[in-house]
C-alpha cells in the first residue's frame, strides 16, 4: 500500500500526524507559551502546586508588601491560599480548593469564590482571618496594575523565562517572570487602620511544579538610588540546585537585566559563566560576577549592608513534601541593598600574563554601562547554599572561562566546527591518523598529521610513529592548508599531503622537532570500507552526539579498512615499495578525555581471503556540563560487509569489562539492546614475550604534550567473538548465566584471532570498569526490556500509524 502513494500523500499524512499530535496535546503546548496561565487544570492527581508572587513597593509605606495566591494539591487533599508578607510577618489564609476558579483564555485567578482576584490588570483582595488561618492582621487591597515591562520569549524552542527548560515535562519546580516592572495605583487597609491611596511600582512572578528545590538563592529589584526618572532599569536572578533523573543533581540559574528596556540576559541554559559566588548566611552578604558566553558583557552582583542596622525577614510558608511548609526566609528591603554595575568587555590585541586578572590576561577591558546602588528589594537564601558556591567554582576554573572558548566561537558563528579553518580563537585541535599494516615491514607505522592552537599560540605537525618510537615534526601554522569541499589537507606548503587517495609524507627531522629519523612516503590508498551513516539525526560515527556543539572531543572513523600501494623510504634505508593493509580515523575538539580505552584490527590469523571482518572500539570519559561525567563507548564491528554497532548512544550493553594497564590484558562483552547480538573481545600475550608501546604525543592541557601510549600489534592479539542471541521458551533460574536464566542460546557467527592490532589504555579506567558496571547491575539488561520491546516494534507502530490514516483519508474521500 505504502508503494501506491505518491510523495504528496506521504506530505499530508505526515502532516496529519503532527497536527494529531499537536491537537491531543493542544492544552499543554499551549500553556508553554502562556506560562502565566493556571496549570492545575492539567492535574488531576499527585503532588503539585502553583503560586503567582505580586511585589508591591508603595510610596506610602515604608515596608515593600508581598501577596502570593496559590494552589497544593496532594491527591485528594487540596486547598487554595493567599499568603500576605509584611512588616517582617507572614499572614496565611487557607480556602477550600472548590473556591479558587481561573480561565484558559488568559491570566485571571480568582480565591474565596471571586472575593479576591489576580490579573495582570486588577489586584483585589478581601482577607479577614479565621481560627485555621495563620495570620494576624486583616487585608483589603483594590490596586490596578499596568504598565507592565515583560521579558521577550527568545525563540519557539526557548520560550518564557526558562527557556527549553519549558518544555521539559518532569522539572521540580518551573518559574517564570511575568512582570519586570509595573505601576500600582488604588487603595490598601491593613487591619484597623485607615485606608490609604497608594501609588508604586510592582514585580510578578510565578512558580509551578511539586516542590521548591532543596537550596536556592533568589534576588529581584527595580529600584533605584539615583537613577535618573528618564531610565530604566530592573533585575532578577535565581541559582538553585535542580535535581534530575538517576539520582543527579545540578545548578541552574536565571538571570536577567533590564536597562532601558534592553535585556541582558546571563543564563545556565545559554552557557553564561558564574565566578566567585559567595554568600554568607548569617549575614545576607552575597556577591556573584556573571559572564555571557560569548564574553560580550559582564554583570556584576554584590549585597551592602550596614552592620550597625538589623536585617530582619519574613518567613514564608513554600510547598515542600507534599504539603505546605513555613520554611521560606524573604528579606524585603530594610536595611539592605544591592550594588549592581554592568560592563561591556571589549578585547584588544595587548595581553598580560602576569596580571591576576584573568581577562587582563586575554586582552579584555571594561566599559561600564550602568552602575547603581538597588533599593526596596526582595531576596531568599535557603538550604546549604556551599553546595551551589562549590559546584559553580568547580564549572568556571575546570571548564570555563578559558578552555572553552570554542563554545564562544560556535555560538558567535552558528555553525558546527568541522575543520579548523572556522576557529577563531581559542583551544582546538585535530588530527588524521593513518595506520599503515605493510608485507614488507615487520613492524605497523602510523601517520598523525594536525593542528593544535591556544588562541594565537598555533602550529601544525606531523608524527609518525615506528618500531616504538614516535617522531614528532612541528611547523608554522600558516603552512597548513585544507580544503572545504573534500577531504584534503597539506602541511609544510605542500611538502606533505593527507587525503583518501593519497598519503605523500617528506619529514626531515630539525633542532625543535622531537624527532630522530626521516620519512618519505608516496602511498596509493582505495577500496575504502566507510561505515554508513545511521539516519541524518545520527551521522558519522557518535551518532546524535556529533551534532552536540560542545564535547570534548570528536571522534570519526573515516575507514575501517583500505588498500595501500607505493614506496616508502625511512632515514638512510633502501626505498622500498610497498603494499598492505590501512585504518583511517580523526579527532577534534579541545582535549582528549582524561582517561579512555581505544582498539582497532582489521587483520585476522586464519580469516580466507574471501572474507572481511575488521573492529574498532572505544571508551572513554565524556565530561559534561556542571562538572558532571559519564562513561561512554563506541564500538563498530564488520564482517562481510554488514557493520554491527554497540554504542552507548544505542543503548548497548557493557558486562565485565576488564583492565590490566601492567600486562595489558583487556576483555569486554557487548550486547545490543535488543539482545540480538553479542561481541566479545579479549586480547592475548604470551607472557614470555614482551609488549611494548610507542609514547605519542596528544592534545592535553591547551598544548601538545607527549603522554599517550600505543601498543602497535607486537606480540599481542584480539579475540574476538561474534554471537547471534537466540531466544527460546526454556528458562533456567538455577544457571549462573543470566542469558540462560532468561531462556537465550548463542549461534556463533564470527570467531577469530586479530594480528598487526592497535591498542591504547590511558588514565585510571578503573573509573569506567565500575561505572559501567553499576550501569549493567543496576540498569541493564533485565530491567530495561521495555526499551527492547519498544525499539523491537517502533516500525510495528508506525507502519500500523500510516496505513490506519491511509484507509480513513480513502474512505472519506469516496464514501
Amino acid at each position: 500500500m505504502l508503494g501506491l502513494l505518491s510523495e504528496r500523500d506521504v506530505i499530508v499524512v505526515s502532516l496529519l500526524l503532527v497536527f494529531s499530535y499537536a491537537l491531543s496535546n493542544y492544552k499543554s503546548i499551549q500553556l508553554v507559551f502562556h506560562p502565566d496561565r493556571y496549570h492545575g487544570n492539567q492535574v488531576s492527581n499527585g503532588i503539585f502546586f502553583e503560586g503567582w508572587y505580586y511585589k508591591l513597593v508603595l510610596n506610602e509605606y515604608e515596608n515593600t508588601i508581598v501577596a502570593i495566591p496559590g494552589v497544593s494539591m496532594n491527591d485528594d487533599k487540596r486547598f487554595s491560599f493567599i499568603m500576605i508578607a509584611y512588616n517582617n510577618n507572614s499572614h496565611y489564609f487557607r480556602f477550600p480548593y472548590e473556591t479558587f476558579s481561573s480561565i484558559e483564555e488568559q491570566f485571571l485567578a480568582t480565591v474565596d469564590n471571586e472575593k479576591n482576584i489576580f490579573s495582570y490588570e486588577k489586584l483585589i483582595v478581601n482577607l479577614q482571618p479565621n481560627d485555621e488561618d495563620d495570620a494576624s492582621e486583616s487585608f483589603q487591597m483594590n490596586l490596578t496594575l499596568s504598565s507592565h515591562l515583560s521579558i521577550p520569549d527568545l525563540s519557539v524552542i526557548a520560550p518564557a523565562t526558562m527557556g527549553p527548560f519549558t518544555w521539559i515535562p518532569t522539572m521540580q519546580c518551573y518559574h517564570h517572570v511575568l512582570s519586570m516592572k509595573y505601576d500600582i495605583q488604588g487603595s490598601i487597609q491593613i487591619d484597623q487602620n485607615e485606608k490609604l491611596s497608594v501609588t508604586g511600582i510592582g514585580y510578578l512572578e510565578k512558580d509551578w511544579g511539586y516542590s521548591f528545590p532543596s537550596l536556592w538563592i533568589w534576588g529581584q529589584a527595580n529600584q533605584w538610588e539615583n537613577l535618573p526618572s528618564t531610565s530604566s532599569a530592573s533585575l532578577f536572578f535565581s541559582f538553585a540546585s535542580i535535581p534530575w533523573h538517576f539520582n543527579i543533581k545540578f545548578p541552574g540559574f536565571l538571570i536577567v537585566f533590564e536597562y532601558n528596556h534592553q535585556f541582558y540576559r546571563f543564563n545556565s541554559y545559554l552557557q553564561s559563566i558564574i565566578n566567585n559566588l559567595s554568600v554568607n548566611n548569617e549575614t545576607n552578604q552575597l556577591s556573584f560576577t556573571v559572564y555571557d558566553v560569548l564574553f560580550q558583557h559582564k554583570l556584576h552582583i554584590s549585597t551592602y549592608c550596614d552592620e550597625s542596622e538589623y536585617v530582619s525577614s519574613a518567613l514564608l510558608y513554600g510547598p515542600r513534601n507534599g504539603g505546605m511548609e513555613k520554611f521560606v526566609h524573604e528579606i524585603l528591603g530594610r536595611n539592605i541593598y544591592f550594588d549592581v554595575r554592568l560592563s561591556k568587555l571589549i578585547q584588544n590585541e595587548t595581553l598580560n600574563g602576569d596580571s591576576d586578572d584573568p581577562f587582563v590576561q586575554h586582552g579584555y577591558y571594561e566599559e561600564i554601562l550602568f552602575q547603581e546602588r538597588a533599593v526596596s528589594i526582595a531576596l531568599e537564601i535557603t538550604g546549604d547554599v556551599n553546595w551551589l558556591t562549590e559546584e559553580l567554582r568547580k564549572t568556571y576554573e575546570n571548564v570555563y572561562p578559558w578552555n572553552f572558548s570554542l563554545i564562544r566561537s560556535l555560538i558567535q558563528y552558528y555553525k558546527l566546527i568541522i575543520t579548523s579553518n572556522q576557529v577563531s580563537n581559542g583551544i582546538f585541535f585535530e588530527g588524521w591518523y593513518y595506520k599503515l599494516v605493510l608485507n614488507e615491514y615487520e613492524n605497523t607505522i602510523v601517520a598523525i598529521p594536525g593542528v593544535s592552537m591556544n588562541d594565537d599560540k598555533r602550529f601544525a605537525f606531523i608524527m609518525v610513529a615506528y618500531n616504538n618510537n614516535s617522531h614528532y615534526f612541528r611547523f608554522p601554522y600558516d603552512t597548513f592548508s585544507s580544503t572545504e569541499e573534500q577531504f584534503l589537507a597539506t602541511v609544510d606548503n605542500e611538502k606533505n599531503i593527507f587525503s583518501y587517495e593519497k598519503l605523500i609524507v617528506n619529514l626531515q627531522p630539525n633542532d625543535e622537532d622531537d624527532a630522530s629519523e626521516s620519512f618519505q612516503m608516496n602511498l596509493t590508498l582505495s577500496s575504502h570500507l566507510s561505515i554508513p551513516d545511521l539516519s541524518v539525526i545520527a551521522p558519522a560515527t557518535m551518532g546524535p552526539f556529533t551534532w552536540i556543539p560542545t564535547m570534548q572531543c570528536y571522534h570519526h572513523v573515516l575507514s575501517m579498512k583500505y588498500d595501500i600501494q607505493g614506496s616508502i623510504q625511512i632515514d638512510q634505508d633502501e626505498k622500498i615499495s610497498v603494499t598492505g593493509i590501512g585504518y583511517l580515523e580523526k579527532d577534534w575538539g579541545y582535549s582528549f578525555p582524561s582517561l579512555w580505552i581505544w582498539g582497532q584490527a582489521n587483520q585476522w590469523e586464519n580469516l580466507p581471503s574471501t572474507s572481511s571482518a575488521s573492529l574498532f572500539f572505544s571508551f572513554a570519559s565524556i565530561p559534561w556540563h556542571f562538572n558532571i561525567k559519564f562513561p561512554g563507548f563506541l564500538i563498530v564491528f564488520e564482517y562481510n560487509h554488514q557493520f554491527y554497532r554497540f554504542n552507548s548512544y544505542l543503548q548497548s550493553i557493557i558486562n565485565d569489562l576488564s583492565v590490566n594497564n601492567e600486562t595489558n590484558q583487556l576483555s569486554f562483552t557487548v550486547y545490543d539492546v535488543l539482545f540480538q547480538h553479542k561481541l566479545h573481545v579479549s586480547t592475548y600475550c604470551d607472557e614470555s614475550e614482551y609488549v611494548s608501546s610507542a609514547l605519542l604525543y596528544g592534545p592535553r592541557n591547551g598544548g601538545m604534550e607527549k603522554f599517550v601510549h600505543e601498543i602497535l600489534g607486537r606480540n599481542i592479539y584480539f579475540d574476538v567473538r561474534l554471537s547471534k542471541l537466540i531466544q527460546n521458551e526454556t528458562l533456567n533460574r538455577d544457571s549462573d548465566d543470566p542469558f540462560i536464566q532468561h531462556g537465550y542460546y548463542e549461534e556463533i557467527l564470527f570467531q577469530e584471532r586479530a594480528v598487526n592490532i592497535a591498542l591504547e589504555i590511558t588514565g585510571d579506567v578503573n573509573w569506567l570498569i565500575e561505572a559501567l558496571r553499576k550501569t549493567y547491575e543496576n540498569v541493564y539488561p533485565w530491567n530495561f526490556s521495555l526499551i527492547r520491546s519498544l525499539i523491537q516494534y517502533y516500525k510495528l507502530i508506525i507502519t500500523s500509524i500510516i496505513s490506519v490514516t491511509i484507509i480513513w483519508l480513502f474512505l472519506v474521500k469516496f464514501r
